[in-house]
């Protein structure tokens, strides 16, 4: 399974105290970077970090989480080098001075039993479906039947927290769950085997024995996926501040290269270079 790790949530909470991030520059080598932010791109700058570590001796890397709207803040006054974040800028935190580089793309996907004659569905249809207030596959479309929610309890929690947080957008539980299994492997096998369920995925971990729902009649693809149109994707990106500056510009350059790309694709994104 190359899924992603776990997301470090327990990361989130060193600026909340006065903004301060847990690294000064006076303890600090001056030829450092400091990369932090997103919980969920923690992971993958860690093994970014390595690589280019590797490659450049002469610069140290600092990653760490705290969250991707913290990560802006320290970035705006100066606490660190490049903001890690899991979202597009909101014209609330949006600054002629930013500058955003992609680093890669990555998507959950809303499945079904290739039997289920539903193609698409909407965001409000899940929200129903998923805050208990319906629980018929008739109410859309389908036959008339109870839908069998399947929800993630244990292992890996990163496809469970993306679903709720991209498809909910908070982070209340499911409602009406029919079963519950522990990994990527166990969902798609409990999909495949109920042609009245319905689950949820990482995108790479998608097989022939289960489909993926259109929502809104878009598709979830990499073509979709790239454009932004199939909404439960997501950008990684990586951001500056101000003009250039030669040593960022050098860590920014190796996140291009095939090296990090097919890193970053190994471990379940989607690569944008």
């Amino acid at each position: 399974m190359n899924r992603r790790r776990a997301l470090g949530l327990a990361a989130a909470a060193p600026l909340i105290a006065g903004w301060r991030w847990p690294f000064s520059r006076d303890v600090v080598h001056r030829d450092a970077l400091i990369v932090a932010g997103s919980g969920r791109m923690l992971p993958y700058n860690r093994d970014i970090e390595a690589l280019f570590e590797q490659e450049n001796s002469d610069i140290d890397v600092v990653c760490e989480g705290g969250g991707s709207y913290p990560a802006l803040l320290a970035l705006k006054r100066g606490l660190i080098d490049i903001a890690a974040i899991s979202q597009e800028l909101s014209r609330h935190d949006d600054d002629p001075r930013l500058r955003l580089h992609l680093v890669a793309k990555d998507a959950v996907a809303l499945i079904v039993n290739p039997k289920n004659p539903i193609q698409s569905v909407t965001r409000e249809d899940l929200r129903e479906i998923m805050e208990g207030r319906q629980g018929n596959w008739g109410m859309f479309g389908g036959g008339d039947t109870e839908i069998d929610l399947i929800d993630r309890r244990g292992g890996d929690p990163t496809d469970r927290a993306e679903a709720v947080e991209t498809v909910l957008g908070h982070h209340e539980p499911f409602k009406n769950v029919a079963a519950y299994v522990g990994s990527d492997e166990e969902m798609i096998k409990a999909v495949a085997a109920n042609p009245d369920a319905l689950g949820f995925c990482g995108w790479e971990d998608l097989t022939p024995d289960v489909r993926p729902l259109a929502i809104a009649g878009v598709p979830l693809s990499r073509e979709t996926m790239l454009s932004g149109s199939y909404p439960f994707a997501w950008p990684y990106y990586y951001v500056t501040l101000g003009p250039p500056n030669p040593t960022i510009d050098r860590f920014l350059a190796f996140t291009r290269t095939e090296q990090v790309q097919a890193m970053l694709a190994k471990g379940g994104l989607l690569r944008v270079y």
